[in-house]
């Protein structure tokens, strides 16, 4: 019951809805700046660099349609056990068949809720796996016949399907599957395991998605440019990350950073608002004027929060 009031509330579709088409530009822009760097550092490893990114124009429209076409044979793959789930390591079919009401219209509400969700992703993820796919083609040399023959493309397909996962906090990461865990160990009837676990899920029911989140808004941020130039540069020197994959988590920290200063260029300017400050009577007087906390404050008055708006809102 707690569940189905949950994600069947609107604001739930509402705010997924609105968290994949507002993360767009963002990782549009992160794509840009890793299609720079990339062809930059090709030139200069003497074309030893492995390509993920190519530039596509007008004239990239055909291989953008075959790659918008290629989605449906990996759609199941990309949209993943589904995004308000944590049991990553359980059988999907048998989760998917499971009965939780007896009464039939009860029980078709949730499962058409939940394809709903599915549904709202899908809408997100067709594009971002057709232009992944896409500008890996085209650094990579492959046609478009090539692409819709699905023959020889299981690198590029297994990129792009990363890709749209991430995009819409659908990707398995180390510290999703983490977070994921917490409360679902084997409690070998230990009281305090079943009380432990009884508290994180009634405090966080879904931690996959809000753990993704966080790992985005940490890679789009100042912390990931800084995570990518030491941690991940001494990887790609161990051999366990690739080049590629170096820069487009240093063009995520660069995207995150540009997010930071664009928040510090509007707040100088008044229009942006964070934390009131701890003076109350200035807190006060700016409540009864009708500005909130963590909001854009238009010149008319208007204020509008952002704190929702995660993972922009976090840089």
């Amino acid at each position: 019951w707690r569940y189905l009031a949950m994600l069947g509330n609107p604001r739930t579709h509402v705010r997924n809805i609105a968290g994949n088409a507002l993360f767009m530009p963002a990782v549009a822009i992160k794509d840009l700046t890793g299609t720079a760097i990339e062809s930059v550092a090709y030139k200069l490893s003497g074309g030893k660099l492995s390509r993920t990114k190519g530039t596509l124009t007008h004239r990239d429209m055909e291989l953008v349609k075959a790659a918008w076409n290629d989605y449906p044979y990996i759609k199941d793959e990309a949209l993943g056990e589904g995004k308000y789930t944590d049991l990553k390591y359980a059988n999907k079919s048998i989760e998917e068949g499971r009965k939780i009401f007896h009464f039939k219209p009860l029980e078709a509400a949730r499962k058409a809720n939940s394809k709903a969700l599915d549904v709202e992703d899908s809408f997100f993820s067709q594009p971002h796996y057709a232009l992944a796919l896409a500008q890996y083609a085209k650094a990579n040399h492959i046609t478009a016949k090539t692409i819709k023959s699905g023959l020889g493309i299981a690198a590029a397909r297994t990129y792009a399907v990363k890709e749209a996962q991430k995009a819409t906090y659908r990707d398995n990461n180390v510290f999703s599957n983490l977070v994921s865990r917490l409360g679902r160990g084997r409690y070998n009837g230990n009281i305090a395991d079943k009380a432990l676990s009884t508290l994180i899920e009634g405090v966080l029911p879904f931690r996959k998605t809000p753990a993704n989140i966080l790992a985005r808004g940490v890679e789009y941020s100042p912390v990931g440019l800084l995570k990518s130039l030491s941690v991940d540069l001494y990887q790609m020197s161990k051999g366990t990350k690739t080049g590629a994959e170096v820069i487009d988590n240093i063009s995520a920290g660069l995207t995150g950073t540009g997010i930071l200063g664009l928040g510090v260029l509007l707040a100088s300017l008044g229009l942006l608002r964070g934390r009131g400050g701890d003076d109350d009577e200035k807190r006060d007087f700016y409540d009864i004027m009708g500005y909130q906390d963590y909001a854009l404050c238009l010149p008319d008055g208007t204020s509008i929060t952002l704190d929702w708006l995660a993972p922009e809102a976090l840089p």
